[in-house]
């Protein structure tokens, strides 16, 4: 229980921040998946949160993106809404009833703090420190700036595609999103990062 309130704590305060950056660090595709495996498809989008105002929008995009390459994207929080998405009974029923064929599935998994060191610089003019004016000339034309640290928070999510006639997994990917940012921009780009990702696996036309 607590690991799973962990992972929806993570993924609320990733969408509500937004982020500056996605990219897919790995990923994984069904060895029998064939070319356009999703084409004319009926395929739900999930992400994982109690929160409407995290679902909604993350689920609308991820369904536009899915429609837009050939699939039926439909979000998850129409057919599964607030806490009839918890009742994993109830929604193996309704997928099957409404005739899906695939669920998308967003989750969150880690949350870490990256440290960068920049290191400090020296700019000078060649002068001397013979004379007083020769060293005064070196002072003023020489400029130094002390290294520093940076950090950036880093959040690894994970997108499952299943195919619900046999539950079996079709596409797995781990992204992680790095400092954040925008809500809008977020969801837009990861929206759009899966439907690269699905393309380049072969399973969007």
């Amino acid at each position: 229980m607590r690991k799973i309130l962990i992972a929806v704590s993570i993924i609320t305060a990733l969408f509500l921040a937004g982020c500056s950056s996605t990219r897919f660090v790995s990923t994984w595709k069904e060895p029998t998946a064939g070319p356009g495996t999703l084409f004319g498809k009926k395929v739900a989008t999930f992400v994982v949160s109690p929160r409407s105002s995290v679902r909604r929008p993350a689920e609308d995009l991820l369904a536009g993106e899915l429609s837009a390459r050939g699939a039926e994207g439909v979000a998850g929080y129409t057919v599964l809404p607030g806490e009839q998405a918890k009742d994993t009974d109830k929604a193996k029923t309704v997928l099957q009833e409404a005739g899906f064929d695939y669920a998308l599935v967003l989750q969150a998994v880690d949350v870490e703090q990256e440290e960068n060191y920049v290191p400090g610089q020296t700019w000078h003019s060649p002068t001397y420190y013979r004379s007083w004016g020769g060293y005064w000339r070196r002072g003023w034309t020489t400029v130094y700036e002390p290294g520093y640290t940076t950090t950036a928070t880093v959040y690894t999510v994970e997108t499952l595609l299943y195919g619900l006639a046999d539950e079996k997994l079709i596409w797995a990917g781990r992204s992680e999103t790095t400092d954040p940012g925008d809500i809008e921009r977020f969801v837009s780009d990861y929206a759009s990062a899966v439907d690269d990702e699905l393309r380049e696996a072969g399973l969007l036309e």
